[in-house]
């Protein structure tokens, strides 16, 4: 098929079985393979810890080429992936690339057991392999590199993209009726909605009654095509419940919406909960669990016997008892289902979560609400012509962060984030992109402007340009902190924070740095030290067929760089291919 090479390696199973590891591809990117390799051989050991799962052949491959067009396909025996997904080094690949390649070997090596040796019975159970493969490569990442950071980007996705094609013409259920193209099933809902369908059978049932019932799952399915029903009873008898409700979000499109009232009775000490799920007409209401925390004035969760409500019906109300003060109710931790929560809850309560939610998530979460907020003002003050104005509750919101101990490496990057753009165009309407976008910059440089001496603590504080790299997740949540840092104060003060960003480009040993300080350059208001950095990377990268799509992807992100006719010149340079999938992607 191809004239390829390929790199060798052995696994020993948990029965002391040698297994032969190989990874194909062309010729001059042979030196890439091994971290790919590597990667292979961590989701076998993690599978048969996590799931039980053993590799049942005597040889296991990979081939990687550029032409492609999929992440990647799991061929029993014989995965099939786009270059872009295996070949990689530390000086070539960014973190977060690096840690897709993970997860997307992770994930089709999973697909051995879920999807190849239990199988689907049809077309229309193709979340039964895939939202289940997708959980299990999610859970492997947390447990990798990515912990509670994987948590915050799986529902970044789910509530940016997801929800947006819920919304859209596109909407489906998890399980569609119909198709025209095979092609149109692989979607986010099959996908990543799936995936939080099974997470929420890990939610209602715990860790190990779930486990328990994915080995009955894959012990009675073993050889056999299975359906999503057949999932549902394991977990069914595992847990020893009733989850024939559960099976509306296997049917049902669209995200249900529940709208949130509470009320404190001082005399009786009772608080109350009132949900009401506002979902499509002749929709049944969906079985979702909302995990939840009653957080006192000093930030400690009160204790009220459990953690966790599940609905079931249209409307339902709960109450707690012997509670001496109003509480503020932290709603939906670990973003326990996929679902809009509609609740008007108090301002200064909502900035209250988003310094001191002792939920991770949770605490993430409301920091974007907070940031919401301050971007919807934002846009007000640039349509009635005025400078944009930041609050000082977030101006504070952000010292706290910068500041607070309590707040580690793991999720700092996170929660200094702004919001996406794809999730305020669901909440902020008409959509203005234009506004939108100068907004968000402006917010950015003056939050970075008010806070630049905790901005370049934090960052010197973590700085370390010449250590050598290291694939973890503490090294690599180090790196994302410095790089948010440095990524503030440069958009507000570009002059002085020039040298130390051109130093990063020109003398990084990663592709982690030189990339986050290309993207930095070619930002600048200055065009000759954009110019020279466009200049610069691509004589460096012209000959490295992946890294180069760096360089085509940044200019046309960028609205100082690339406008019309900018944009159709690049794609005559010399290193771009219209029949080449990852470069019609770069631009």
């Amino acid at each position: 098929a191809g004239d390829l090479e390929y790199i060798a390696d052995t696994f020993t199973t948990m029965s002391n079985k040698e297994v032969k590891l190989k990874v194909f591809t062309d010729k001059e990117n042979i030196n890439k393979a091994g971290f790919a390799l590597n990667c292979l051989k961590k989701a076998m050991k993690w599978d048969e810890e996590a799931f039980g799962r053993e590799y049942d052949l005597e040889e296991f491959m990979i081939v990687a080429v550029d032409a492609f067009n999929f992440g990647a396909m799991e061929n029993k025996g014989l995965n099939i992936f786009n270059s872009s997904a295996v070949l990689s080094t530390p000086k070539t690949s960014t973190d977060a690339e690096l840690e897709y390649i993970d997860a997307v070997v992770a994930h089709e090596y999973f697909h051995n057991w879920s999807g190849n040796r239990v199988t689907c019975r049809e077309w229309f159970q193709l979340s039964l392999k895939e939202g289940f493969t997708v959980f299990r490569d999610s859970s492997y990442s947390t447990d990798m590199t990515q912990g509670v950071r994987k948590r915050i980007d799986d529902a970044r996705i789910m509530k940016a993209l997801q929800f947006a094609e819920d919304s859209s013409p596109m909407s489906h259920p998890v399980q569609p009726q119909s198709y025209q193209e095979i092609d149109n099933f692989y979607t986010l809902t099959v996908y990543e909605k799936g995936c939080e369908v099974v997470r929420m059978y890990q939610t209602l049932l715990g860790k190990k009654a779930f486990r328990e019932g994915c080995d009955l799952y894959f012990d009675t399915f073993d050889g056999k095509a299975a359906t999503v029903q057949d999932f549902r009873w394991a977990m069914e008898q595992a847990g020893g419940v009733d989850l024939s409700l559960f099976a509306r979000w296997y049917t049902q499109e669209g995200t249900p919406i529940i709208k949130v009232d509470e009320h404190y009775n001082e005399k009786s000490k009772t608080y109350t909960i009132s949900f009401k799920q506002v979902i499509k007409e002749g929709q049944i209401p969906f079985f979702i669990p909302i995990k939840y925390g009653l957080v006192d004035k000093n930030g400690n969760d009160i204790k009220t016997g459990g953690d966790m409500i599940i609905l079931r019906e249209d409307t339902q109300s709960f109450e707690f008892y012997d509670i001496d003060e109003k509480p503020i109710l932290s709603l939906l931790r670990d973003f326990s289902a996929p679902v809009k929560i509609d609740f008007n809850q108090d301002d200064e309560e909502v900035l209250f979560l988003a310094k001191n939610d002792n939920d991770l998530y949770n605490r993430y979460e409301a920091i974007q609400r907070v940031l919401t907020k301050q971007i919807k003002s934002a846009i007000n003050d640039l349509k009635d012509g005025n400078e944009v104005a930041v609050s000082a509750d977030v101006i504070e919101m952000f010292a706290i962060t910068l500041t607070d101990e309590s707040v580690g490496l793991p999720v700092l990057s996170s929660y200094l984030e702004l919001p996406l753009k794809q999730h305020l165009e669901q909440l902020i309407t008409p959509i203005d992109p234009v506004l939108m976008d100068k907004a968000l910059k402006d917010v950015k440089n003056i939050i970075a402007t008010e806070l630049a001496p905790q901005f370049l603590a934090k960052l010197e504080q973590y700085h370390d340009p010449r250590k050598p790299y290291e694939f973890t997740e503490f090294e690599i949540n180090r790196r994302a902190t410095v790089l948010t840092c440095l990524s503030y104060l440069y958009d507000a003060n570009q002059e002085e924070y020039n040298d130390l960003v051109h130093n990063l480009f020109e003398n990084a040993n990663n592709m982690t740095h030189e990339s986050s300080a290309f993207k930095m350059l070619v930002n600048s208001n200055n065009k000759v030290i954009r110019d020279n950095a466009i200049n610069e990377f691509f004589e460096k990268w012209n000959n490295d067929n992946i890294v180069i799509d760096h360089w085509f992807r940044t200019q046309t992100a960028n609205s100082k760089v690339c406008d019309f006719n900018y944009f159709n010149n690049i794609m005559t340079n010399e290193k771009f291919n219209l029949s080449q999938p990852n470069k019609v992607r770069s631009v």
